[in-house]
């Protein structure tokens, strides 16, 4: 059985009820609600927890929590949710706007509190590692962008072997929503615009913060990034 569930509380338009809001009485206008909206979250996911453990089903569920962005960027609550110093927010591939907590209950197989910090997993990812825990083999010809990751939830070690792609697809009206696309390969990290005549380069094992462009000192490894982009792009419907 597979429940794919999003919650709809901690998303714009937040619109918590006076008495979610009562125990964040004293903050900012913008915290007060972005507080109220994730707690009643975390209630509603306590309760799913519950209820799985109820029924007996904790022994062999896996659970994952995560978000398909970073925090957002405008709106009456804009400066509440942090990405704790990470460049841009949400509908930006900075960091900030990529980079999302993937956090996973597994009983008896994911080590509880554990923190992993360096594996570099993405949602594309997903299927094919649902497909190998199900032990389902996926069509033959089926072309898929993620790997399998069941390593990590193992605690195994595990070195990413596909780049990640990133494409921008909103209005411009942020100074930093001028990179149209990105790709990463290990820990490198190419941001560039349109035509790709503007690019920059991150290690972002050395410079998360994405702060130290070093796209002049190092030209081959961003030609090969850009064909990487270029190759994947290939791949895509028209």
């Amino acid at each position: 059985m597979f429940v794919n569930l999003w919650l709809k509380d901690p998303h714009t338009p937040l619109w918590p009820s006076e008495e979610q809001r009562k125990d964040f009485k004293g903050l900012s206008p913008s915290k007060e609600t972005y507080y109220a909206v994730l707690k009643d979250a975390d209630f509603h996911v306590g309760r799913l927890l519950e209820s799985i453990s109820e029924m007996g089903l904790d022994d062999n569920t896996l659970i994952i929590f995560s978000s398909d962005n970073g925090p957002a960027g405008w709106g009456p609550s804009k400066e509440a949710g942090s990405t704790a110093g990470l460049r841009g927010r949400k509908v930006d591939i900075l960091q900030g706007g990529v980079v999302v907590p993937f956090i996973v209950k597994w009983k008896n197989h994911v080590e509880e509190n554990k923190v992993d910090s360096t594996s570099v997993l993405s949602t594309v990812d997903l299927l094919p590692t649902f497909a190998n825990l199900a032990e389902t083999e996926l069509p033959k010809n089926y072309s898929i962008d993620g790997e399998n990751i069941t390593s990590i939830l193992e605690n195994k070690s595990f070195e990413r072997t596909k780049p990640l792609f990133w494409e921008w697809r909103f209005p411009k009206v942020k100074t930093d929503h001028w990179a149209e696309g990105a790709v990463r390969n290990g820990d490198w990290k190419l941001l560039f615009n349109e035509d790709i005549s503007k690019v920059e380069l991150y290690n972002i094992s050395l410079d998360p913060f994405e702060k130290n462009n070093v796209s002049e000192n190092n030209k081959q490894l961003v030609s090969e990034l850009k064909s990487l982009w270029s190759d994947w792009k290939k791949e895509l419907p028209e």
